[in-house]
C-alpha cells in the first residue's frame, strides 16, 4: 500500500473550481471545500502553472505578498478561467 498523506490540524487546500465565486469563498476563509463535496468536472483542468504565478510574483518572500500574488495570472471571464493579458 502507498504512503498516506494528510493534512496537519487546521490546514486547508485551495480547490481550483470553474465557479470563480466558491474559489473567492475559499480565499476569504467563508468555504473550506473537501474533496468529498466536488466532482471532477467542478474542478478546472489545463492549468497553467507557469501563467498562473508570473515570474515576478516569485520575488515575493513575506507571506503577505506570497499569498496576494501567487494566483495573480489567472482571471475569471464568462467562459471560464483564463490567463491575464499581459
Amino acid at each position: 500500500m502507498g504512503e498516506r498523506v494528510a493534512l496537519l490540524p487546521g490546514k486547508r487546500v485551495l480547490f481550483l473550481t470553474k465557479d470563480p465565486e466558491r474559489v473567492r469563498a475559499q480565499l476569504r476563509g467563508e468555504l473550506d471545500l473537501q474533496m468529498r463535496d466536488l466532482r471532477v468536472e467542478d474542478l478546472m483542468d489545463d492549468i497553467n502553472t507557469d501563467a498562473m504565478t508570473p515570474a515576478w510574483a516569485c520575488f515575493d518572500y513575506r507571506p503577505e505578498d506570497i499569498a496576494r500574488n501567487a494566483y495573480a495570472g489567472i482571471t475569471w471571464t464568462a467562459s471560464g478561467c483564463s490567463r491575464r493579458a499581459r
